[in-house]
This record gives structure tokens, sequence and C-alpha cells, in this order.
């Protein structure tokens, strides 16, 4: 990847040892159900089946595992689940310990058939190139979002067993530090194990997390808000309901925020593809607090072209020079027809038109199945995508693959988006 100055270099190197710090030390990632199996199954094949059904949740499970192979002996696995994981993040700090976690995980994933990710990250090797064959990231990071605050840069996943929002940050001219849970208390409507794709935008004051979670009555997943002071938070959710969930479409997944001259909308995914509903991308204006919806949701796109196989979802708006662009993600996520699209749109409601019949970002070289991408802006002015993608040799977690992430220039020519200066 070329720069014009050396400012990009540094942030995307930022970028790179947030992402990084925040796989090490919180577990691994993000799992989605339906799409991306949850979380609640890992390590569970792992222990005993009468001290399994003894304790709840992804977090004991992994203690079980680490005890049977003589570590974290001191850490009770009935601890109520905040307390449980701040202790294994404690035990995590050796780097045996989380050697031996990653195993355990990469246990359960070949017993179970979860397609969760499994890694602690200790594995895995940080780049600072970003051309399209090669990843800033080699273990699994998918659902990335980006946010700078002053000199700081914000990094989020979906749900590990260790943390339902993990998040790092990194500050330029500084070290990185992991600061865990951005979220470590969900609301009683929702079912833990099933936070995916966060996304976070500041708000007067303060900030709001959007993310994706189950509600227990209906069993779809549904969009929640949270608020904090920090973009670190520790965000406070304290609804009874969630804030966007069509469940005669499904539910509702993915969302992703903008601020349109200080106006802040949503834009999300109806989920059905869990049950054979068309799919959409939607849009709806917030309210100035960002805790509700100001009006009613518009759909802006639908999966209308063969090559998205039904499917459309992910999505992350960006305006340049008047026009809104809309990536998303299309297809079978674990298959390497999975791929990207964008859409231009003359207002951040629509109407939105499609310039191309194909994919934008798709299977290349060593690169399969890129998807999941975000677009953000810097401070400096520079333009990012951040996707995720297997490697063409193992692609799907039944196959060994990972989801690797990649951070790509992204530059706007005559009303045309390019990565890195490619030709897509």
């Amino acid at each position: 990847m070329s720069h014009g100055t050396a400012r990009p270099v540094l942030v995307v190197t930022v970028l790179v040892s947030v992402l990084v710090i925040a796989l090490a030390a919180c577990g691994t990632t993000p799992s989605r159900a339906d799409r991306h199996d949850p979380v609640t199954t890992a390590a569970a094949a792992t222990t005993p089946t009468t001290t399994a059904t003894s304790v709840a949740g992804p977090a004991a499970s992994l203690v079980l595992c680490l005890q049977r192979l003589g570590l974290a002996r001191d850490v009770d696995p009935t601890l109520p689940t905040v307390e449980l994981r701040s202790a294994l993040r404690r035990e995590l700090a050796s780097r045996p310990t989380r050697t031996a976690a990653e195993t355990c995980l990469l246990r359960s994933r070949a017993q179970d058939g979860d397609r969760s990710s499994s890694g602690d990250g200790t594995g895995s090797r940080a780049r600072a190139e970003t051309s399209a064959t090669v990843p800033v990231f080699e273990g699994d990071f998918a659902d990335p979002f980006v946010l700078q605050v002053g000199a700081s840069f914000y990094a989020y996943a979906t749900n590990t067993p260790l943390a339902n929002v993990p998040f790092g940050v990194a500050q330029i001219g500084h070290h990185t530090r992991l600061d865990g849970d951005a979220l470590p208390v969900l609301p009683a409507w929702t079912e833990p194990g099933h936070v995916w794709a966060p996304a976070v935008a500041a708000n007067g004051d303060g900030y709001r997390l959007y993310y994706t979670t189950r509600d227990r009555a209906s069993g779809r997943q549904c969009i929640s808000v949270a608020s904090a002071t920090s973009p670190a938070g520790p965000f406070h959710d304290a609804s009874t309901a969630p804030l966007v969930c069509q469940l005669g479409l499904g539910g509702s997944i993915d969302p992703s925020p903008i601020d349109v001259g200080g106006t802040h909308y949503l834009v999300w995914k109806n989920d059905g593809n869990c049950c054979n509903i068309p799919t959409r991308i939607w849009v709806a204006p917030l309210a100035p607090d960002g805790m509700s919806l100001a009006g009613p949701a518009t759909a802006l796109l639908g999966a209308d072209q063969s090559w998205e196989h039904g499917l459309v979802e992910g999505p992350s708006m960006i305006e340049d020079h008047g026009r809104f662009y809309l990536f998303y993600s299309a297809n079978a996520w674990d298959t390497s027809h999975y791929a990207m699209g964008y859409a231009v749109c003359d207002t951040v409601t629509g109407p939105c038109h499609e310039p191309h019949d194909g994919p934008w970002l798709a299977t290349q070289g060593d690169l399969a199945g890129p998807g999941g991408g975000s677009a953000f802006r810097t401070s400096r002015g520079g333009t990012y995508l951040v996707f995720a993608a297997w490697s063409s040799n193992a692609v799907g977690y039944d196959h060994g693959g990972s989801r690797q992430l990649y951070v790509r220039t992204l530059q706007f020519t005559n009303g045309v988006p390019k990565l890195g200066g490619a030709d897509r």
C-alpha cells in the first residue's frame, strides 16, 4: 500500500497494534450465530460431561479445560460471569496459559464443528503491509470497527468467551493497551453469547455503542444501544427492549452509524436469511441523543444481483464529495463466493444504485471470500477500509481457516472507490 505522506503509515501501524492487542488479551474472535455459530459452545467439548453441565458459559468451560491441563487452578469456574472473565484475563497474562487456552478452543471447534474463532492471537503475527494478499493480522478477526478519538484509535469486535465487546486502544506516540470489555453487563432482555458487530459513535459529550444481541423472548437477533462518557466505556444499556428488531423480517443485525452534518443515522440489515425472508439494507434517522429512532426505516438495497445469492449484509456508509457510498457484503460468509459490493446513494436515505453487476472486492490470489468491511476516515483526512478474508488454501473454519484482517486505503477517483490504488 502506498501513501502520499508518512502520517497514514503511522495510522495503519497504530491500528494494527490496537487489533493485535485486542485479540491477544481478550481471547479470540468473534462468533456469529446462523452465519457465525455462537461462542457459547467454545471449549465445552473439552470438559467432562458431568462437570460441564454444572457450570454455565464459555468462560467457565474454558477454565475447566485449563484446569484439566494443570493451569488456572485457583480460578473458581462458578464465579459470576464478570468476575470469572476478570480472573481469566489475569491468568491469560501468562504465555503458557494463553497457548493452552488456544489449544482448548481449537479442540472445541474440531469436536463440535463450531465455526467461531478458536485462538487467542498469541500464535499469530502482525504485519504492516496491506497489499491485496497480505493480512495485517493473521489471526481471526471479523466484524471490525475502528473509531478515532483525538490521538487515540479504538478497535471493537464481536464477542469472545471473555468479553461481550472486546476492545483495544492505542495512542499515537504511546504504547498500546487493552482495556477489556466495553460492555461488561448486558440488559436483562438479552441472551448472552450472541453479541455481534459493535459500532461506536460520538454523540454530544458522550458515546453510543450500537450492537447486535439476541432477544430472549423471540430468539431473534436484534439491535440495542448503550451509552458511556468515554469510548473506552464501560457502556451501560438500561433498555428493556431492542432499539431495532424487525421480527417480521427475521430480526435486525449489523448496525452501522453515520453522522451527516450533525444528524445521526443508523444503517443495518434485516436478518431474513435466518428464515427464508429477503434480506435488505435499511436506514433510519436517530434522535439527537442517539438512543432511539427518530423516524421510519427506509430500505436502501436488496439482494437483486445473481452474485449476491439472495443475501446482503454488513453495511457501512461513508460520504465523499456529496455522494454516499454504501459498502456491503453478500453471498455465503464461509465460502470463497463471499464478496463485497457497493452502491452509490444520492442522499443518506437513498435512492441508491449499484453501478456494477458483479462484486467490487472478490476472491483474488491468496485472498478468499473478503467481507465484513467497515469504512472510516481519520482526522487527517485519510480514508480506510477494514475487512476480513480467508486464505485461499483454508476457506471456512471446518477447513482450518480464519477470517484474517486486512486494512486498505480507500480512494475515490471520479466517483469510483478504489482500494490502495488497485483497479477495483
